[in-house]
């Protein structure tokens, strides 16, 4: 006999499934609102949820070194009991299962803790914890909250969304190594729950990934290296304030994208894609970058595209491929590499105002009827500007250029003010 085929064919379960089924036997007991708790011989404790609605709290009391498995509610029983107590030396493993269930967990937990939130709409809270190592969360297909706060994770912290990642909150939290959000697919449940990370510092990356029916926003957080947001999900938005990342930053999100960066401190490369759709929205405010920094849209129409009192300490490229830029704002910067603004549309509007360039300033624009206005700004190295065809517009009023200034503009009634 080839054991190895023999094994293929056999249906597979998972680890979780197969320790519940031999330390709480679930595969047998699963009326609903009965939930079933057990120490196994490595002192890990296993929760097992029922089929039906169940409302669990856990609680760790330092002083007797016990975990206190209790029932929420009184159509849940632990054991069939209200309360159980527990010596735990190693993981925290909770599977809720089946039915509408909520779960609230505090403590310390020597080793990881794991949750995973079966089919039906959960809760999940971790709120004042402690873990010597991993938190790792499976959220179901249905509209499950998850809600970390006021907690200490050694570690890493996962996060896996079977549905579209609405409804889940890390705040007020330290995580040594990785935060992994990861966002499942789906049908978005639209105007519902939040994506949100606040008061959080991470030791080493932060990664979101999928499909967010949201905004995701991070607001006053701290990652010692690189920080990824990716969007799947059409509409998206995406909000960054108060933080500061010690390497990179990149987000990248599809059709009829919003990204803001407000207050915020970006000590390597920034990178931010649009991708096609009908509109995007870039928008940088009150930021400082220590390195490149490039904004690109693929747009139809890019709407108030606009970067106001901000740092650059290498180049910055805005790189707008839309047929329409409606208003791009450059204000208050100072960048010390080269600016290098692309549009290719039909018809753009560019404001560059109140801004020193270290080295050379470049503005290529498409065809159509192009309005550019320099203003109070001083050029270290060149300054061009080029227009193609249309009726364009560009005015210099209290320009500094330390080089060559070039404009050059196609065919069409173009219009060109210079005021010293």
């Amino acid at each position: 006999m080839d054991l190895s085929t023999n094994r293929r064919m056999r249906p597979r379960r998972s680890a979780w499934h197969v320790v519940f089924a031999l330390v709480c036997g679930i595969a047998t007991r699963s009326h609903a609102g009965e939930v079933i708790a057990a120490v196994d011989a490595h002192g890990d404790l296993f929760v097992a949820g029922s089929s039906g609605a169940d409302s669990v709290a856990m609680v760790h009391v330092a002083s007797s070194n016990h975990w206190f498995v209790k029932a929420g509610a009184p159509t849940t029983s632990i054991n069939g009991v209200n309360t159980v107590a527990f010596v735990v030396t190693r993981d925290v493993v909770i599977d809720l299962r089946g039915g509408d269930d909520e779960v609230q967990c505090a403590g310390a937990v020597p080793r990881d803790l794991r949750i995973r939130l079966g089919a039906g709409v959960d809760e999940a809270r971790v709120y004042d914890a402690t873990v010597g190592r991993d938190l790792r969360v499976v959220k179901g297909p249905d509209r499950d909250t998850f809600d970390l706060k006021k907690s200490a994770i050694t570690r890493d912290v996962r996060i896996d969304s079977g549905g579209p990642g609405v409804d889940f909150a890390v705040r007020t939290s330290s995580i040594g190594r990785d935060l992994t959000v990861r966002f499942g697919g789906g049908p978005a449940f639209a105007g519902a729950g939040e994506s949100r990370v606040e008061s959080v510092t991470v030791g080493r990356r932060l990664t979101m990934k999928g499909k967010s029916a949201v905004p995701i926003e991070v607001t006053d957080v701290i990652v010692a290296g690189n920080a990824s947001i990716t969007t799947t999900a059409p509409n998206a938005v995406v909000v960054i304030g108060q933080s500061e990342f010690g390497a990179s930053f990149r987000a990248r999100g599809p059709a009829n994208f919003s990204v803001s960066l407000v207050d915020t401190l970006v000590n390597g490369k920034a990178r931010v894609v649009a991708g096609k759709g009908q509109l995007a929205q870039i928008g940088v405010v009150h930021c400082v970058f220590g390195a490149d920094v490039l904004l690109t849209s693929l747009a139809d129409e890019t709407l108030t595209s606009f970067i106001h009192p901000t740092d650059v300490g290498g180049r910055l490229r805005i790189d707008l491929r839309s047929k329409t830029s409606t208003w791009s704002w450059l204000s208050r910067l100072h960048v010390v590499g080269d600016i290098v603004f692309v549009a290719k549309g039909a018809s753009d509007t560019v404001v560059f105002t109140e801004s020193t360039a270290e080295a050379d300033a470049r503005f290529l624009l498409g065809g159509g009827a192009n309005d550019v206005s320099v203003s109070a700004v001083s050029v270290v190295g060149d300054l061009a500007i080029t227009a193609g065809t249309g009726d364009d517009a560009v005015s210099f009023v209290q320009v500094s250029v330390g080089g060559s200034s070039v404009v050059a503009t196609g065919a069409g009634a173009d219009t060109f003010v210079e005021i010293p």
